[in-house]
């Protein structure tokens, strides 16, 4: 048991290096292509630099954690979760059909629930772009900042655009931590649909004791799984995102090219 606690915890070092380093080669390999496309496309009309260098740089964020973080995990996750689903099946069925039909449950849920999230991130990244743009406009302009009057009136639309991020951040947080909450909710049904049908196996004496703790047990397991299906969730639509802003970046460079 010592040998394996030890193993386990280099596997999860191992792990963490290895899902890193894939993400961080998948976000250069694309920085090098994105980097070509613009040499390509020629030189770029000044207000649109910081967009263009926003996608080279923090929305490769999103791709690279979906890939490293997200990916990977669901990868592990999926795979841990499908083998506690056939150990439970060799030890009852009808408990394994259970716990399937209560993480489906939870599945259908969280799917719904990312396209909400899906919906809050491209929001308030919208916002939040605005609220860049209008601050970098007043900070290089530098003449209405002198003016008093004009100074209070950026400043009471700044303050607006802020507040309006905040609010689509928010909004986003409640989407996620609902996402959080169906996956932790799911892990824990699962432990008490086991539990339950297997309560009754006992009392109709078509399962021992032991095989209801054994089927517990493993069920138990799906719940941290569970949680990280559901991370990875999240992961994927903010990289869904990120790359739609790309495509649509380039494809508006494409046309003026022409």
């Amino acid at each position: 048991l010592g040998l394996c606690a030890l193993a386990a915890g280099a596997l999860k070092w191992f792990a963490h290096i290895e899902a890193e380093r894939i993400g961080q080669s998948y976000a250069h390999a694309l920085r090098m292509r994105l980097f070509r496309r613009l040499v390509a496309a020629g030189a770029l009309p000044r207000g649109k630099r910081g967009a263009v260098l926003l996608r080279l740089s923090g929305d490769l964020t999103p791709l690279r954690q979906w890939v490293s973080r997200g990916l990977a995990q669901l990868i592990v996750s999926g795979l841990t979760m499908a083998m506690a689903i056939a150990a439970l099946a060799s030890i009852n069925w009808r408990i394994a059909i259970a716990v399937a039909i209560t993480l489906g449950a939870a599945a259908v849920a969280s799917v719904a629930i990312s396209g909400r999230l899906g919906d809050s991130t491209a929001g308030a990244r919208r916002k939040r772009g605005r609220l860049a743009n209008r601050a970098g406009a007043v900070i290089d302009d530098g003449e209405p900042a002198r003016e008093r009057k004009a100074f209070r009136g950026e400043r009471r639309r700044l303050r607006r655009l802020s507040r309006g991020v905040r609010d689509a951040l928010l909004e986003r947080a409640y989407y996620a931590g609902a996402l959080r909450a169906v996956a932790e909710s799911g892990g824990a049904f699962a432990g008490i649909a086991a539990m339950a049908v297997g309560i009754g196996l006992t009392t109709s004496a078509a399962l021992s004791p032991g095989s209801v703790m054994s089927a517990v047990f493993v069920a138990g397991v799906l719940a941290p799984h569970a949680h990280a299906v559901s991370r990875s969730l999240e992961f994927w639509t903010a990289s869904v995102v990120a790359r739609k802003k790309q495509i649509e970046l380039f494809e508006r460079l494409s046309r003026e090219a022409k």
